[in-house]
């Protein structure tokens, strides 16, 4: 099986995108089962970033604005029967795409899966924002769990796991119903709500916590600042 690793990126701060390449450089599975798409999608700033020491890793960019856009066009580049979703705040464990690539042929059945995330953050978060650490995607379980409906199992959009004929028919689906881009929005974040609707309208389930652990290394405030994903 070979995997397609994509990062869409909007004005990253430089040390965090590169501890994203860092973590996929140290990954255990073999550079030739796998390619990086790096999009940038609209930088207002120079881009830049050292490829070095990823074979397959390519620079895509998209002008149109909105995470969505750059998905489709890193979608649409990729080579892999399975994508993996990086954002470039994310630290992937060294085994996080060997383990990915396991459960696509050990749970056939599943569509669409992910990884527990774990934070790192840059400042202790104050004690009235603690209750809140969940609604930013935070996902730290003591077993598996799955579903085939859009709810608690739900893996996040950072280091989702998801099948190709997923997304092709994802892709169907947008160019069919073109308003539904307006989910996109300038900047990091989209609302990864379609992504779900087509795994359980395409008779395939979601599964959390089997790709490993990711990491989002976050600020004070709710807002991804830089990275981590074991």
């Amino acid at each position: 099986m070979f995997l397609s690793v994509l990062c869409c990126t909007f004005n990253p701060r430089p040390e965090s995108l590169e501890r994203v390449l860092e973590g996929l450089r140290r990954q255990t599975l073999p550079f030739d089962q796998w390619e990086f798409l790096l999009i940038d999608n609209a930088s207002t700033l120079s881009l830049e970033s050292n490829l070095s020491g990823l074979p397959n890793g390519r620079m895509l960019h998209e002008l149109k604005p909105g995470k969505v856009h750059a998905l489709l066009l890193g979608a649409g580049a990729a080579c892999g029967s399975l994508l993996v979703i990086v954002d470039d705040d994310n630290l992937l464990d060294p085994n996080f795409l060997k383990r990915a690539g396991e459960i696509a042929l050990e749970k056939p059945f599943l569509g669409v899966w992910g990884g527990q995330i774990i934070p790192e953050f840059e400042i202790p978060p104050p004690e009235w924002a603690l209750p809140y650490l969940p609604y930013l995607t935070l996902k730290s379980l003591d077993r598996e769990e799955w579903s085939n409906r859009y709810s608690a199992p739900a893996p996040a959009g950072a280091g989702m796991c998801i099948r190709a004929e997923v997304v092709k028919r994802f892709v169907e689906n947008m160019k069919a119903h073109p308003e539904r881009l307006r989910l996109a929005v300038p900047g990091p974040a989209t609302n990864p709500l379609p992504y779900y609707s087509g795994r359980c309208r395409y008779g395939r389930d979601g599964r959390l916590k089997a790709a490993g652990h990711l990491r989002g290394v976050r600020g004070p405030a709710p807002r991804r600042e830089t990275i981590r994903i074991p």
